[in-house]
């Protein structure tokens, strides 16, 4: 239930525990055509926004725009948003030259949220380089959003700018009752704070707003990060200090999009990194990025380009991987660039960021593995280009299709790394690939490739409660089935230039023919430990094409 109550009655019936700022706010602010806009130093403690307080705001065709080390701080109050703008329906940031955005804070009791920006509605688009760097958010009973905190909006959008950077943006708390944190971006439904009634009338031009408490709503809408030059988020985090209620976390060490059918949408940008990011729960430490409780997630890497996760993620509704997106001229464009989720320098970035809050420890086992590890809450779907899970990561996904679509060319690639999704089904479509290797591992219920698609392993290792994989062409150096059912095709190939087929107990390897004698092509090439004494045992009939023995090519009449 929302509590719609003038400002005045409120600040009268709290007036007793906290000091409300009155607000009498500009109801437009447009800053276009400067040289240069330049705020710093501002402060304010009885209104909202330390530099700019309106209900719609407009920054735009200026030079160079910088908001350095304003603030908005409520010692005593609960409420402190904005610490640079506070634009409550709408803030627009575009055609101008760099916009910077620096050690701006908001601190106070409760209700804490932006630490340079508070809104609703917000977009930053055709500008020259966007910083965000060093903006944080204190509150003793949560915050929201280190840098910039849209709530009950419907859309955040960071489109067709150069490069974009939000770096040392965090979120500190002492006690959390709910979800809260953000490092550098939160959309969503914050943490209890003042946000204009919406009650269906257009603003009236008063000035004069009255507020209720956010809540736990159904809000919908997009969070977009677009046709950008380089993006990056490093070193943002967000940190509890002590427990409240079990329920109560810090979460997205980068980007929180909490409650609602919010969309997270990453597409078009020339690359994408994610690194250093974490959270800080009491004396866990995670390396963590993107945190969308509820939401579906689409990660779309420009062809030639690359978003990489070193940071785990968490999205708690179906995740799309390279779907078409539209350009910054608005044609449709298809993503063909690699999606990688590494696990490389978990250890290391932890141990850093340890010794950097003088922790004087290094990671745990538990925490590295953490760092690690993501997970996709619903579905996946692969719709070109290539995701990478490589060198120590872990993707997890809850749901029960893992599809990677006919058609699509798409990659599919595990190196030194683990899928684990138990309940699901891997669908492998015509012309698509899935390229294991280098001690990868996988869980699936069932695994089926087309014909027309590939099947590339090599030292790896397939579990499966009841994995049914159709083959259509497959390379393996060596292949260990563990209870498993692998199918092989009628008219496919299996390559294998390793030392053989090792299966355990409880699995079936058929390799299918039909009346009209096709079968399954069978190309070994074994190395010089291989012996003539070794046997490999194949289930059904296979024609060897070829059996090649250091080299030396031997009788197709050869007997396995």
């Amino acid at each position: 239930m929302k509590l719609h109550l003038p400002i005045t009655l409120l600040s009268a019936v709290l007036a007793a525990f906290i000091a409300l700022p009155a607000q009498a706010i500009d109801s437009y602010i447009n800053i276009c055509n400067k040289e240069t806009v330049y705020y710093s130093g501002y402060t304010s403690s009885d209104v909202f926004g330390g530099a700019i307080s309106a209900e719609y705001a407009s920054i735009s065709d200026n030079g160079n725009v910088t908001f350095n080390g304003n603030d908005d701080v409520h010692c005593f109050g609960v409420y402190g948003v904005g610490g640079a703008i506070y634009a409550p329906w709408q803030l627009t940031i575009n055609r101008n030259r760099d916009v910077t955005f620096s050690r701006n804070y908001v601190a106070g009791s409760g209700g804490i949220a932006g630490g340079a920006i508070l809104t609703r509605d917000m977009t930053i688009s055709h500008n020259g380089n966007v910083t965000f760097n060093g903006n944080h958010a204190y509150g003793h009973f949560g915050a929201d959003g280190g840098a910039i905190c849209s709530s009950e909006g419907s859309g955040l959008t960071i489109s067709n700018n150069k490069d974009v950077t939000f770096s040392g943006n965090y979120v500190e708390s002492n006690l959390i009752s709910k979800i809260s944190g953000g490092g550098a971006i939160f959309m969503g439904v914050a943490s209890t704070y003042p946000m204009p009634c919406s009650d269906n009338d257009e603003f009236s031009g008063s000035g004069e707003v009255s507020y209720y408490e956010s809540h736990d709503s159904d809000s919908s809408g997009l969070l977009i990060i677009s046709n950008n030059g380089n993006v990056s988020f490093s070193g943002n985090y967000v940190s509890k200090s002590a427990d409240y209620e079990s329920d109560g976390s810090a979460r997205g060490g980068a980007i929180l999009v909490s409650y609602g059918d919010i969309d997270l949408c990453i597409q078009g940008n020339d690359s994408v990194l994610f690194e250093r990011n974490y959270e800080k729960n009491g004396n866990d430490y995670r390396l963590h990025s993107i945190y969308c409780k509820s939401s579906d997630m689409y990660l779309s890497a420009k062809t030639g380009g690359d978003i990489s996760i070193y940071d785990s993620i968490y999205t708690g509704g179906d995740s799309y991987f390279n779907s078409d997106y539209t350009d910054g001229e608005r044609n449709t464009q298809s993503a063909g660039g690699d999606v990688i989720f590494s696990g490389k320098y978990a250890e290391q970035h932890l141990n850093e960021i340890l010794a950097a809050n003088n922790e004087g420890r290094t990671a745990t086992a538990e925490e590295i593995l953490n760092s690690q590890t993501s997970e996709i809450g619903r579905n996946a779907y692969l719709n070109g280009g290539s995701v990478q899970i490589e060198d120590g990561a872990v993707l997890q996904v809850k749901g029960n299709t893992i599809n990677i679509a006919a058609g699509s060319d798409a990659t599919l690639a595990i190196s030194d790394a683990e899928l684990v999704a138990a309940n699901a089904t891997i669908e492998v479509g015509e012309s698509a690939t899935l390229q294991l290797s280098n001690g990868a591992s996988v869980t699936a219920d069932e695994i089926n490739i087309a014909a027309g698609a590939t099947l590339a392993l090599g030292d790896i290792a397939i579990t499966a409660s009841a994995s049914d994989a159709m083959v259509a062409a497959y390379r393996v150096s060596s292949l260990n089935v563990i209870n498993a059912d692998l199918t092989f095709a009628a008219g496919s190939t299996l390559v294998t230039d390793g030392t053989g087929i090792n299966m355990t107990e409880g699995s079936v390897l058929t390799f299918m023919a039909t009346s009209e004698g096709e079968k399954v092509n069978l190309v070994l090439t074994l190395g010089a430990e291989y012996s003539e004494e070794d046997q490999i045992v194949l289930f059904s009939n296979a024609d060897i094409v070829k059996f090649l023995m250091d080299g030396e090519e031997v009788d197709s009449s050869t007997t396995l």
